[in-house]
Formats: structure tokens, sequence, C-alpha cells
């Protein structure tokens, strides 16, 4: 598959980095491992990739005065397997994925995606290192046992900077180390949107759908929204609908109204889609409602039930479904009884 459309940045420097990655719905991408095929899948559609690659000074691995070492977040599995004297975190390294994987991955990108199955966080935690969280606003230091809240999911802020420092008590091996990667917020809300069903009368209706974001943000979300054929036409069916929702920070839900086109034609129930896209501080979950249009005209086809011989009959008596059609002889009256 194809990813949606993003802005491309490409920074020179950590501080350009920080400031680009503070755009609503950017994205940083490093070795792009993990975040590529979710934008193929369409399960992240950033609306910016800031991508760090040629930022001076984050390859490589340099080793201080003191024993320790400072790693660079730009730093492939592949280098790292090399070149480090950080023998735990190089056998960690030996066993990620293949040949192609270890050229691309880096290891600044796989503390900042959090993967709990990835084995960088894994010995990260284990060797007790911790991350310095830079942003334009200043520094603080979150050890990565209280970096990591969950899945994917982070303490650091939009425009936060990380730099992540290695250290192994009582392991000279390991000594101290620190990478520095720009990361965006993976911690975000989700955006959803219901399906509904209205029923086709001889004039307008209108279907209203219901946007949730959950849970609440402190930031300002927002969304693109757009109407799309289903089984329905645009214009004969229903009226297409685009546009921008907004959230004000605490706000949980909006809605969208659909009209849908009133008509007497006999047709089949229809379908008109709803697509949410490029949402900012905030992800997608649900991302397409459907309304379904219920066709509430009977079929005027009326279908002969029987053929009834009349002559010389004074009345006559059949019970019949509804539609219905009965035929009369000349001196002879039908009386009809209708099934529910």
């Amino acid at each position: 598959m194809i990813p949606a459309e993003f802005d491309y940045v490409r920074p020179g420097s950590i501080e350009e980095a920080a400031q680009a990655a503070g755009r609503p719905g950017a994205k940083v991408i490093a070795g792009g491992q993990s975040l590529l095929p979710l934008m193929k899948l369409r399960l992240a559609r950033p609306s910016t990739i800031v991508d760090i690659g040629r930022i001076p000074g984050l390859t490589g691995t340099r080793y201080t005065d003191d024993g320790g070492a400072e790693m660079g977040a730009m730093t492939t599995y592949a280098q790292v397997i090399a070149e480090t004297k950080l023998e735990w975190t190089r056998e960690a390294l030996l066993n990620i994925g293949d040949v192609q994987v270890r050229n691309r991955g880096t290891v600044g990108g796989a503390i900042a995606h959090a993967d709990p199955a990835a084995d960088v966080p894994a010995v990260s935690l284990a060797l007790d290192y911790s991350a310095v969280l830079r942003s334009p606003r200043g520094e603080r230091v979150v050890p990565l046992d209280g970096f990591f809240t969950g899945p994917f999911m982070t303490t650091a802020e939009p425009d936060e900077t990380v730099l992540v420092n290695l250290s192994s008590p009582g392991n000279a091996l390991v000594g101290d180390a620190q990478g520095v990667a720009t990361i965006t917020n993976d911690d975000l809300p989700a955006l959803t949107i219901n399906d509904v069903s209205v029923t086709e009368g001889s004039s307008p209706t209108t279907a209203t759908l219901t946007v949730t974001l959950a849970p609440a943000s402190t930031q300002t979300v927002t969304v693109g929204y757009a109407t799309a054929n289903g089984t329905a036409s645009a214009g004969s069916d229903y009226v297409s609908k685009t546009g921008t929702l907004t959230f004000a920070p605490g706000v949980t839900t909006q809605v969208i109204l659909v009209t849908v086109s009133g008509d007497t034609t006999t047709e089949s129930d229809e379908t008109v889609l709803l697509n949410l896209s490029s949402p900012t501080n905030a992800v997608l979950g649900d991302a397409q409602g459907v309304v379904t249009i219920t066709n509430n005209v009977r079929s005027s086809a009326t279908p002969i039930v029987g053929v009834f011989n009349t002559a010389g009959q004074t009345s006559l008596s059949v019970t019949v479904p509804y539609p219905y059609l009965i035929y009369k002889g000349e001196s002879a009256t039908a009386t009809i009884t209708r099934l529910p």
C-alpha cells in the first residue's frame, strides 16, 4: 500500500528537529523500520515527517575519559555490533531481525518507538538507562522505567528531544552512553466515528454522525473529513460534504451532518461513507463512518395472486397478501381481507 500524503522536513540540528517535531501531527523518522510499515498500512498518518538522518554528530560511539561512552541516536544496529564496547547491548542487537533491519534500524529510533517486543528497550530497561528530554523549554531527566508508560507510549511531549543516558551499575563493560533522538509523543488520543441509519422519505433528511476523541486531550485536536460514495451517489442520493473538525482542549465529541436527498423512487437500501483523515495531536481509530439509507417506498409492481372464476356468482370472498390485485367478473363483487 501507499502511505497517505505528508510533508517532509530534514532539519540540520537538534534544535531545528525539536521545533519541527512540535508541529501538529508530526512524526520523526530515524531508520524507518517501524514507522514506514505503519504508514504503508495507513495505521499511522503523520502530517509531517521529520528526518533526523542528516543531523551532525548522531552516529557512532565516543568514549569518555571517565570510562563511559556516548552513542549517537542514528547509530545503526550494525554499527553498534561492529564497533561498541558495550557488550550487553551488542549481544542484544546481534539477535535483531535480519541484515537489512540491522543496517537500517537505529538505537535512538528503537527507544523512541517504545515497542514492548523490541530488543533495545528491553536491554535498556535491564541496564537501568535513563532519558534526558530536551525541548525549547529546557531539559529533564527520566529513568527509562518511568519513560516507557505502555506499548508504544512514552512520557515525551510533542516538542521534546530525547537524550538516552546509558548506565550499568557495577559493570564497566557497559559504562555510560548517551543516545539522541527527537520524537513526538506517541501517547495520543484516538478519533473514532460511528455508523448511522436514516429512512429515506420524499423530502431531505439529515444523518448525524458523532466523532469521538478518547481520552480527552489537553491540546487542540483537528481532523479532516469527507463524504464518499458507497452504493449511494453524491448529488442524486446525498449532498457531498468536506471540512475540518476542531476539538478544543477537554472536548471529546463533535458531530457531522450529512443531508440525504429524498425521493419516491423504488430502490434498494444504499450507503454513504464518511472518512476521517489527517489528524493533528491525535491518531485515527475507526476512521470511516457508514450512513445506511433505508428505502421507505414499497414496490409499485402488484403481483397477480390468483385467477378466480366468477361466472354465475353474486359475490367473491378471498384472502390475499398485500399488495394485491383481484379480477372481477361482470356480475361479481370481491370482498378482500388483507393478510398482516
